[in-house]
C-alpha cells in the first residue's frame, strides 16, 4: 500500500472532527466536515519530510524521574524483571513521540467540550492523523468520541490497526497519539506493564514510514523509545 497514493490532492484538506466552535450541529459532539490548510508538524518529522534542513539544536528531550530509577530494568537482553519496567522500551516509545507520533485529537480533547477555537484558527492535525480513519468518512477522522478509529493507507479501505481515542471520558481513557491499549500492537501502545518486554512492531514501522521516515535494518542493540508518564501509569496500577 502507498501512503502518498491515499492522500487528498490540492491545497486544502477535508477532515472529520467535532466540538469546535464552528460545528454547525446543535450537539457539539456530532461530527462535521471541515476544510483546513495547515498541519502541525514537529521539527524531527519536518526534517524526515525534507521540509527542514539539518540543525544543531535538539528536536526534543525526555526527562526520567530519579525516584523511579529502581523500578526500571535497563537490560532487555535477558528479559524484564517481574516487578520492573523495560527502560529501553519506555525510552524508545518516548522518542517515537519526539519523532512525530502525535495526534491533534489530544489537542482537541484538552480543549474540553465547548472550545472557543474553530478549525480555521487552530493548527492541530498531524501527519500521522492523515492516516486516521473511521467507518464514518473517507477523510481523516480527528474527532474525540468512542467510535473506532484505525490506521489506513488507502483512504480507509483497509484497517491496518487501531488507534486510541483520547484520554478523557469522551474517548477511551488513553491519549489518541497511541495504538489501542491492551492489544499488544507495538511500541507506541499507551501503557507498559511490569515484566513486559517492549518491542517495535510492524505496526510501528508502517506508522513511521507513512509519516515520512525510511525503515532501515535495526542494530541488535537498539530496541525502542518511550514516555515518562508510563512510569506514573505503573505506579497507579500498583496502587489500584
Amino acid at each position: 500500500l502507498s501512503a502518498v497514493g491515499g492522500l487528498q490532492a490540492g491545497p486544502n484538506l477535508t477532515i472529520t472532527t467535532n466540538y469546535f466552535a464552528n460545528n454547525p450541529n446543535t450537539n457539539r459532539a456530532t461530527p462535521f466536515s471541515a476544510s483546513i490548510t495547515n498541519l502541525r508538524v514537529n521539527s524531527a518529522n519536518a526534517k524526515a519530510l525534507g521540509l527542514l534542513g539539518a540543525t544543531t539544536t535538539s528536536d526534543g528531550s525526555i526527562n526520567f524521574a530519579t525516584a523511579f530509577q529502581n523500578d526500571y530494568d535497563y537490560d532487555p537482553s535477558n528479559g524484564i524483571g517481574a516487578n520492573q519496567i523495560d527502560f529501553t522500551g519506555i525510552a524508545t516509545h518516548e522518542i517515537g513521540h519526539a519523532l512525530g507520533f502525535i495526534s491533534g485529537v489530544d489537542q482537541l480533547d484538552n480543549m474540553g467540550a465547548t472550545p472557543s477555537s474553530t478549525t480555521s484558527n487552530t493548527v492541530f492535525v498531524s501527519p500521522l492523523d492523515l492516516f486516521r480513519r473511521s467507518g464514518a468518512s473517507t477523510s481523516p477522522d480527528v474527532t474525540v468520541d468512542q467510535r473506532s478509529k484505525y490506521f489506513s493507507l488507502d483512504n480507509g479501505a483497509t484497517n491496518l490497526t487501531l488507534f486510541s481515542l483520547g484520554a478523557s471520558s469522551r474517548g477511551d481513557g488513553s491519549q489518541a497519539s497511541h495504538w489501542k491499549d491492551n492489544l499488544g500492537l507495538g511500541i507506541m501502545d499507551p501503557t507498559a506493564g511490569d515484566g513486559e518486554l517492549l518491542a517495535i512492531s510492524q505496526n510501528d514501522i508502517r506508522g513511521f514510514d507513512a509519516m515520512g521516515y525510511t525503515p532501515v535494518p535495526e542494530p541488535a542493540t537498539i530496541a525502542a523509545l518511550g514516555l515518562g508518564a508510563l512510569a506514573l501509569l505503573k505506579r497507579r496500577r500498583k496502587s489500584a
